[in-house]
């Protein structure tokens, strides 16, 4: 079931009109944009889990698609409703349900899955995931899921453009962003807080989709640091101003170091129903030089000049070395927020991603080149290392 406190607040009846605001409707704008770059074309079906009153999916029945509305409110369900049957393009359905359970809906039944709303209002990972595994469920082969998470390093600067930093436990609060993600507006005060939600490292939901068996696609930024121009919405309102944003959003959306910045990030996956077979001749090494053209293919890494990319490149395993500091803290418990969280087994799969991020850094180092033996050259080294130490046999 939704959180109460959750349902308190859309009862409020707020979201309908949410986005028609001209400050908020980047937010609108971005997300059908990079709908339209991704979604299979029209008159694919598409499930809209968690859509509210019905704003982007009735956007995309207009557009031709066949769209299922599913949410959990009941107020959002008679606005759809009502909604749609004044439209010239109605909705195929309109339902209520939950995120987590789909079973309405048989295996690879849509062509495209949305979460544009739940996955921020479930704070507990586990449901997260069966949201996630159940949007995988329902979609074929090919299709997308498309899921929406609301960035944890945004707000500090949102309550900071707003001057809501004088609030009482307004500190507190963007610490507990930072060190959790968990989101709690004990007051109520909806004027001044959102309600209960949970805050993505954009990084995260990237894993929460590969976790699900999902191929990750794109992972991109919605409305960047658009929100913090003083002038926003004036500028949204002149087409020229707008165009103007909406290419320079373009422009930066794959970029690791705008994510954050973002209100909301997009993840772009695809199930893995069929998982492409290897190639039984390819080796290690081969698969190695796989993985690292495949990041340097990356559309943020591409945007890079080399020397950029490179130092992108090696600084990476520092980031897994700190994945690793994180799992053993919490295989023994050591983690005062999360407590006992993890085992030894956790601690082994993060020092292995080290070894790989740091193998996929030496391929690039050599442009990739399918020639270079690099399980030969970690062989010589672990030698060279084994005789310095005198353990050499």
């Amino acid at each position: 079931m939704l959180d109460d406190e959750v349902l308190k607040y859309y009862n409020e009846g707020t979201e309908q009109d949410r986005l028609a605001d001209p400050r908020r409707s980047i937010e609108f704008l971005r997300t059908m944009d990079i709908l339209a770059r991704h979604l299979p074309p029209p008159p694919a079906k598409i499930l809209d889990v968690g859509g509210g009153p019905g704003r982007y999916a009735l956007a995309l029945a207009t557009a031709g698609y066949t769209v299922t509305l599913v949410d959990p409110v009941p107020l959002h369900l008679d606005q759809a409703r009502a909604a749609s049957a004044k439209a010239d393009s109605a909705l195929a359905e309109i339902t209520d349900g939950d995120a987590r359970n789909l079973m309405a809906w048989s295996e690879r039944s849509f062509d495209a899955v949305l979460l544009l709303g739940p996955l921020y209002h479930l704070p507990r990972a586990t449901d997260r995931a069966r949201a996630w595994t159940e949007a995988c469920r329902v979609t074929r082969d090919g299709g997308r899921i498309i899921g929406a998470g609301v960035s944890r390093y945004y707000t500090t600067w949102e309550m900071l453009s707003k001057n809501k930093l004088d609030l009482p436990g307004a500190e507190a609060l963007l610490e507990q962003h930072v060190s959790s993600g968990q989101h709690h507006n004990p007051s109520r005060d909806y004027g001044q807080l959102w309600t209960t939600a949970y805050l993505h490292d954009p990084d995260e939901l990237a894993a929460e989709a590969a976790a699900a068996q999902c191929r990750l696609i794109a992972l991109l930024a919605v409305e960047g640091p658009a929100k913090l121009l003083p002038d926003l919405a004036e500028r949204i309102q002149h087409p020229v101003g707008r165009g103007q944003v909406m290419r320079a959003l373009e422009r930066l959306e794959y970029l690791p170091t705008v994510l954050g910045t973002s209100e909301h990030v997009l993840a772009v996956a695809e199930p893995r129903w069929n998982p492409p077979a290897l190639d039984p001749t390819l080796g290690a090494s081969d698969l190695v030089h796989a993985v690292s053209r495949w990041i340097d293919k990356h559309p943020a890494n591409q945007a890079r000049n080399s020397e950029a990319l490179l130092w992108g490149r090696v600084s990476k395993t520092s980031e897994e070395v700190g994945e690793v500091v994180s799992a053993l803290a919490a295989a023994l418990d050591h983690n005062p927020r999360k407590g006992l969280s993890g085992d030894m087994s956790q601690v082994q799969a993060e020092l292995l991603d080290v070894a790989m991020t740091a193998l996929c850094a030496v391929a690039h180092l050599h442009q990739n080149d399918p020639a270079i033996d690099l399980v030969g050259l970690l062989t010589r080294h672990v030698a060279k290392v084994a005789a310095r130490a005198g353990v050499a046999p």
